[in-house]
């Protein structure tokens, strides 16, 4: 067993580091995206003194990332200058590979180290520092309760320029309080906020995506959390299709697209707009199917909720598609994609939903709920 489970999530967990993991971590040191925010843009590393970092850092409160399911190494997380006498320490995250940032690992490693800093620890205050162009960092450790404490002015020299260091610090109590009240802009009030309450205001559309794959852990979470949906009599009148084939996808889109030729030449034109797709190269398409004689669309409306909800809690993105069915509206149509797509007799494609990482770039609208459309009866 190459690591062991010291602190489990739910994608990812905490092991201590291994020394013959040198080679992958020299490769990450020589990363320059790694080492401009790590500060070590202007130094080289060697394998001999990668191996001897890690035999220190292995002595020290330094954890691998690891990814559940496919037990692959991802980066560490870790705490320095730790003051056990005035329960204080520092601490850093990152990821070794490009591909795998941006999709919360890190995030959900810190929040791990944090709550055995707190809880097993007896830490009272933790401090970071972040180079204040790292907006995605930054937002990430506030999400978390980190606030601001400091600044310093142009102290960080990176890619021909000068940026300010920030400094973050979180206390015990903060953190334990993140997820019953949080601050909001919604009116500028503060709201109860707990992971629930945040992926519903987190949710959005989202038109572009990665390319890469999701694991069949991520695959298996999205249905289970699908059926899960509740029903009208609890008679799950549904069947799900969940699409991980590439190349059916990228066909699949494309007789979509050039179906709007004739039936929608206005969202032919918008689509074309987009880069002349429907389903925005996303790497899982959901199907919900419904019978015939029951379209149950309230039931299929939940349920297609509960995968964008489930997919912002794997730290994915979704959009929610109607147009996919305009497809089956001619019958030479439909009867070459039932076959394709093994739609049951009796069902019809009621609504699509796709999943994955969203591409950077992709322009996603801004939160602006009106509170016109509620009224109260007290």
């Amino acid at each position: 067993m190459r690591y062991f489970k010291r602190v489990e999530g739910n994608r990812v967990y905490l092991s201590p580091i291994r020394v013959d993991d040198a080679e992958l971590y020299l490769k990450w040191m020589n990363d320059p995206a790694v080492a401009v925010n790590f500060g070590f843009a202007h130094r080289l590393f060697s394998l001999a003194q990668e191996e001897a970092e890690l035999v220190e850092l292995s002595e020290r409160w330094t954890f691998a990332i690891v990814e559940k399911g496919s037990d692959r190494l991802l980066g560490n997380v870790f705490f320095m200058d730790m003051d056990h006498v005035y329960r204080i320490a520092e601490v850093g995250v990152f990821i070794g590979e490009a591909a795998d940032r941006g999709k919360g690992y890190g995030g959900e490693a810190l929040s791990l180290l944090l709550s055995y800093g707190f809880d097993f620890l007896d830490l009272h205050n933790i401090l970071l520092h972040v180079h204040e162009d790292n907006q995605a960092a930054i937002k990430c450790y506030k999400k978390l309760g980190f606030r601001d404490c400091g600044r310093r002015t142009e102290a960080v020299y990176k890619n021909g320029k000068r940026v300010d260091m920030l400094s973050m610090e979180l206390l015990k109590t903060w953190f334990a309080e993140r997820e019953k009240v949080k601050e909001t802009d919604i009116g500028g009030k503060p709201r109860m906020g707990n992971a629930i309450q945040d992926a519903l205001l987190e949710r959005r559309t989202i038109r572009g995506y990665k390319p890469e794959a999701l694991s069949k852990e991520q695959v298996a979470a999205l249905a289970e959390a699908a059926l899960a949906s509740p029903s009208a009599n609890n008679a799950q009148p549904w069947r799900l299709k969940l699409i991980t084939n590439k190349p059916l996808i990228e066909e699949f889109d494309k007789a979509i697209f050039e179906s709007f030729k004739v039936t929608l030449p206005e969202v032919y034109e918008r689509s074309k707009s987009r880069g002349s797709t429907v389903l925005y190269h996303a790497p899982l398409v959901v199907l919900i199917l419904t019978p015939q004689a029951n379209p149950a669309a309230v039931d299929v409306g939940i349920l297609s909720e509960n995968l964008a909800i489930s997919a912002i809690g794997l730290g994915l993105g979704s959009a929610i598609l109607g147009l996919p069915g305009f497809l089956f509206k001619s019958p030479e149509a439909a009867e070459i994609w039932r076959k394709k797509l093994e739609i049951p007799e009796g069902y019809d494609l009621a609504l699509t939903v796709v999943v994955g990482y969203k591409a950077d770039g992709v322009e996603v609208r801004a939160y602006a709920p009106d509170f016109e459309k509620v009224s109260y009866i007290e």
